[in-house]
């Protein structure tokens, strides 16, 4: 069989197609490649455009929040002042008591021998003025123990009339136990019963000393010897007993049997006036 001399022409036909063919193939995959970079590209533009716009809302959303916490503090800050002009021009209105020349006349008759100026004073001396009368200077709010507070400003109803009361030069005084002691022994010594219980309270608490304690709970507990004992704090029977038992418990009886001979021997002391 003669050879076909176009074979090889063919041959070389079906080669250059499946050569165009295969680059048509590898063309199209590139375009495609390239297709989906662009489609990448433009998808991480958008993506990183979204972000940005966000942090620029998000700074935004939070200068505004910013500038609405000043605004919002600048407006407590002047309603508290206004609010303080209020509460100045009211308090301004007030009936004024002077507690410093009250505090002033109270020790002057303690040390002239008044034994419920000297039971006042150890009250004071106790606890500080703080914990009789105190006056917040910036929101005007008082505090006070009323009883002290009464005897100390010689207002009688002093609950109701602290309302209408604008206290003025208040006395920085310190809680100081062993001064306290000092003016309550000095009532105490002339018969005043609240004293001898503070006095107690003292030695049993403050200063420790369970002879001195037991010997002026004892005496407390008796008959009243001032007509006009000012009270000033709650000493129940119970209280007394419960104060007797915890420094009964806590001496030797060598030192309950000496306790108990002083307050047996003890008499009223007068200071002359």
């Amino acid at each position: 069989m003669a050879n076909n001399p176009l074979k090889p022409l063919i041959k070389g036909m079906f080669g250059m197609v499946a050569v165009t063919g295969i680059a048509l193939v590898i063309h199209s995959g590139w375009q495609s490649v390239l297709e989906e970079a662009r489609r990448n590209e433009k998808a991480s533009q958008a993506a990183e455009a979204r972000r940005k716009e966000w942090r620029r809302e998000q700074e935004a959303a939070e200068l505004k929040l910013s500038q609405r916490r000043k605004d919002d503090e600048l407006r407590l800050t002047l309603d508290r002042a206004r609010g303080h002009e209020t509460q100045a021009a009211i308090q301004a209105k007030k009936r004024p008591v002077d507690v410093g020349a009250a505090f002033v006349d109270v020790r002057r008759r303690a040390e002239s021998g008044d034994p419920n100026a000297q039971n006042l004073l150890g009250r004071i001396y106790l606890r500080g003025m703080d914990d009789v009368l105190s006056v917040n200077p910036s929101t005007f709010g008082l505090s006070y123990y009323a009883p002290a507070a009464s005897a100390l400003t010689g207002e009688k109803e002093f609950a109701r009339s602290s309302d209408v009361i604008r206290f003025v030069n208040m006395p920085q005084i310190p809680a100081n136990p062993k001064e306290a002691a000092r003016w309550f022994e000095r009532a105490a010594q002339q018969g005043h019963r609240e004293a001898q219980s503070n006095l107690a309270q003292l030695f049993h608490q403050d200063l420790p000393d369970p002879v001195a304690g037991y010997r002026w709970v004892l005496l407390a507990a008796g008959p009243a010897i001032l007509q006009e004992e000012q009270q000033l704090e709650s000493h129940t029977p119970a209280w007394l007993k419960l104060t007797r038992e915890d420094l009964l418990a806590r001496l030797t009886p060598a030192q309950k049997a000496e306790a108990e001979r002083q307050a047996k021997n003890w008499k009223p002391t007068k200071e002359h006036r």
